[in-house]
């Protein structure tokens, strides 16, 4: 795929081609690890913006512009480590006909640009704020407006470490999803809550990458979802602008972890996540005495998990008997999924997990689902189908194109040993089944790797 896109200050950058169609073949006893998400391409070719792509209106201060054309509420003020002069200019936007903006060049080398500068957009041109995007070096913030005098900020995206694209001020999957990178850093949603003027993680929070083997491409993705009510949805755009009146109190409900186990992720292709597990949880965690701040290079004080804990936070559930998972579920793609989310879980009506994310692929991958479990969370290697299971499974089915292959346990023994593949019923041998550990699969920080190419499973059934 092919195209060109506008970045939201009026500069074209071509979309990188992703094109990875990878035979995926786990042998014997292994496991491999790592490598995922997002990046669209060292190969991205960032032009300098042409002048006649925006045009200077006012170009005077802050003071004379708020003058001549409506008082911005609340935002204008000058972030604290920024006290260039505002420039006003209009573009045509991707999302919107038409779009005012002041731009802020905080790093003083008189050209837009994405490493140090401050933009603020009025999409409607009627003197109000609507997103202001904050780029400083390692992170970037997105903050979301809304027309009310006295409490116009209500929410925003910071992101550290990695590099997210924006169209018109602002991230929208239709455009940016291929052009974002993720590698190593970290991303949290933060809800302003007007009572204490304080920030609160909300929705993905935080979403993590970790990139093991120092490559430059992240073996390991995972993402948490914090919500004020068990039955909320983290991606409803609803609750995400809803006002925070009074303090919340931000649970854990669940979280997916994928893993690239093959590593063959590259900075050409750098997303190649294989498999991933998706877990919702019967009791809610408090996250509060696991949240820690953060202060921004412009002055915002956050509050979210910090990436290492969360990691552990997500190993200890797997493992722990005292987190009772309400539903967890395991995907497993022979083709790679090149998103940089991960592998996300097919919602098939039936077996469906609670803030799963979307959209879940279909075809091509197997699903294995286990409904409300307080044992430690088990996995083992068929040599049958060279892919990883989820013992006792209470729903397993492996999805193709040409048909579905639905696996099920005779004997209870928590082991799939037959198989009804269009049309035909096969049973396995238990000698081909190998027992595999989670813990195998984390380090200090996420992954444990046995060598580039594989992992080694601990031990076969039958021993």
């Amino acid at each position: 795929m092919q195209s060109t896109r506008k970045l939201l200050t009026g500069r074209e950058a071509p979309a990188s081609s992703r094109n990875v169609v990878v035979q995926r073949v786990l042998v014997g006893c292994c496991l491999t690890l790592t490598s995922w998400f997002l990046i669209a391409t060292s190969s991205c070719d960032r032009a300098t913006k042409p002048k006649d792509n925006a045009r200077s209106l006012d170009g005077g201060r802050v003071e004379e512009l708020t003058a001549a054309s409506g008082v911005y509420p609340r935002g204008l003020a000058r972030d604290r480590d920024c006290d260039a002069q505002y420039v006003q200019r209009l573009i045509s936007g991707v999302t919107q006909p038409q779009i005012r903006y002041l731009w802020q060049d905080c790093n003083g080398n008189s050209a837009e640009d994405e490493s140090g500068d401050t933009y603020i957009a009025d999409y409607l041109n009627n003197g109000t704020i609507d997103r202001k995007a904050l780029y400083r070096e390692g992170e970037t913030s997105i903050e979301y407006y809304q027309d009310d005098a006295e409490n116009p900020l209500i929410f925003l995206w910071y992101v550290s470490g990695d590099r997210w694209h924006l169209t018109d001020f602002a991230y929208s999957q239709a455009y940016d999803q291929w052009e974002s990178e993720h590698h190593t850093g970290y991303f949290t949603l933060q809800k302003l809550c007007h009572q204490n003027n304080q920030w609160y993680p909300y929705s993905e929070s935080p979403f993590c990458f970790y990139d093991i083997d120092n490559d430059g491409v992240s073996e390991v993705a995972l993402r948490f979802s914090t919500l004020y009510d068990p039955e909320q949805d983290a991606n409803d755009y609803s609750e995400i602008w809803g006002k925070l009146e009074e303090r919340p109190r931000p649970l854990l409900c669940g979280f997916r972890l994928s893993f690239d186990l093959e590593n063959d992720a590259t900075l050409a292709s750098p997303y190649s996540y294989t498999m991933s597990f998706t877990v919702e949880l019967l009791d809610p965690i408090d996250e509060a005495p696991y949240l820690r701040p953060h202060m921004t290079q412009y002055g915002r004080k956050l509050n979210f998990i910090p990436k290492e804990t969360a990691l552990r936070l997500a190993h200890d559930i797997l493992t722990n008997s005292v987190h009772v998972r309400k539903r967890i579920g395991l995907a497993y793609e022979r083709v790679c999924s090149e998103r940089w989310e991960g592998v996300i879980w097919y919602q098939d009506g039936v077996h469906n997990i609670g803030n799963a994310g979307k959209p879940g692929t279909r075809s091509d991958r197997l699903q294995d689902f286990v409904d409300c479990s307080s044992e430690d969370v088990r996995i083992y290697f068929s040599e049958y189908d060279q892919l990883v299971h989820l013992r006792a499974a209470d729903n397993s089915i492996f999805r193709t194109r040409a048909g579905n292959l639905l696996y099920t346990d005779p004997d209870g023994d928590g082991y799939a040993e037959r198989v009804d593949e269009l049309g035909k019923t096969v049973y396995i041998d238990p000698d081909k089944f190998k027992d595999l550990s989670i813990k195998d699969l984390f380090g200090k920080y996420g992954i444990t790797l046995h060598g580039k190419k594989t992992a080694h499973a601990s031990e076969s059934r039958t021993q």
